[in-house]
């Protein structure tokens, strides 16, 4: 994987030293209207999102996804290293001029390809997340801004074209901002759903359909208020857990038994954050995720 190795990506790695080991530093985003660069965990296992405009402004255009996209006109990215070039591979929501649609792109070792379009329909596709199972097979979930609320699903295996979406969310479910993974050929989607006052955190294991498992119920509205909890789902090592915001500074887990399937009981970690304080809540947030992690891991 090529590495980027300009002053500002060693200041970034410097930075980050505490939090993850950094392999591979890419921007996402407009220098105007900046997103987030890409940062690669260890091995490029579970890599993390971590915006940094400022760092992003010392590295050249062609480091830049949507460099010529005007205005932020799309959402957070996600991404995911596939496992068979070994390359960072882009998922985000971008408006086309009437609604926001689900765009990829893929570096290939000297730039980002030309953005492929995942959906076409007049309603709004937003947060997508994407994985890779061992194969190289691509995975991707995000949830659609219908009148209700629907999760979806697409898969491209490797060497073959992308197969027809899947609903997830059957009605009268609900859900959105979805993450997914994959295990021993086992795909798992993670997502909130909203159930009168409470936010269901729920697991949907891909089956002959979806089986959706509600493993928590959250009452917090999340740190902007409305109502977004930030589940995601990882798989490390042959271990499977999902996180999410439980509460004002407080971090909820919980962790699938890899030899019954169950989940366990939510666990807390909390972490340091005023409510005042902004954006630094992300900052607090993912450095708890990854003390769960190692707790996890240890």
């Amino acid at each position: 994987m090529r590495k980027f190795r300009s002053a500002a990506a060693a200041i970034l790695t410097v930075l980050l030293c505490s939090l993850t080991i950094v392999t591979a530093e890419i921007s996402v985003g407009t220098k105007e209207h900046p997103v987030g660069l890409l940062v690669a965990t260890s091995g490029g296992d579970d890599p993390t999102p971590v915006p940094w405009g400022r760092v992003r402004d010392a590295l050249s255009l062609e480091h830049l996804l949507n460099a010529n996209v005007p205005g932020n006109e799309y959402g957070p990215a996600s991404f995911a290293i596939d496992p068979l070039a070994e390359q960072p591979v882009v998922v985000w929501a971008q408006w086309d001029g009437s609604d926001f649609e689900i765009r990829l792109s893929r570096w290939d070792g000297t730039g980002w390809t030309p953005a492929m379009t995942l959906t076409n329909n007049d309603i709004d596709d937003m947060d997508p997340a994407i994985a890779f199972t061992a194969a190289g097979d691509r995975l991707v979930s995000w949830w659609r801004s219908e009148s209700d609320r629907q999760v979806w699903f697409l898969e491209k295996p490797a060497g073959a074209g992308w197969h027809a979406a899947e609903r997830v969310t059957q009605r009268p479910h609900t859900g959105r901002l979805p993450g997914i993974t994959e295990v021993s050929g086992e795909i798992l989607t993670a997502y909130q759903a909203k159930d009168g006052e409470l936010t269901k955190v729920t697991v949907s294991a891909r089956s002959d359909g979806w089986d959706p498992l509600v493993i928590a119920s959250v009452s917090y509205q999340g740190p902007g208020n409305d109502g977004a909890i930030f589940v995601r789902i990882h798989s490390r090592q042959g271990q499977i857990w999902v996180d999410w915001i439980d509460g004002p500074g407080v971090m909820g887990y919980s962790v699938r038994d890899p030899q019954t399937g169950i989940w366990s009981a939510p666990s807390r970690e909390s972490y340091s954050w005023d409510t005042l304080a902004g954006e630094s809540e992300y900052w607090e947030r993912e450095s708890a995720r990854v003390r769960i992690r190692l707790q996890i891991l240890h």
